[in-house]
């Protein structure tokens, strides 16, 4: 399947106001914290992941809710992985990165 195109404009935002605003949408939805006792996962389709440029702020957002989960099956993921990498690394220590190469 052909990646969608890219947007005209630059969409612009604050990153922490983002972050603020994730946080606050997993406390409405309810989503519990990680912890010992439970398994938290997500199935994330993020479309042209490796296709399309992303910015610093736009990986730190995608990391940021990808660490609120155990494990992560990210799909879409195109032949240029480096996003990818640079994603699970801002997402800290405690995240094993593979390495394909």
């Amino acid at each position: 399947m052909p990646p969608h195109g890219k947007p005209e404009d630059a969409f612009r935002f604050r990153t922490s106001v983002e972050i603020r605003a994730l946080d606050a949408h997993f406390d409405l939805r309810n989503v519990p914290p990680r912890a010992d006792d439970r398994l938290l996962l997500a199935c994330w389709n993020i479309a042209n992941f490796g296709v399309q440029n992303r910015s610093d702020g736009a990986l730190d957002l995608l990391a940021h809710v990808c660490g609120k989960f155990d494990l992560i099956a990210v799909q879409e993921v195109n032949e240029n992985w480096h996003p990818l990498a640079d994603m699970v690394e801002r997402m800290g220590p405690l995240w094993v990165q593979l390495d394909v190469s």
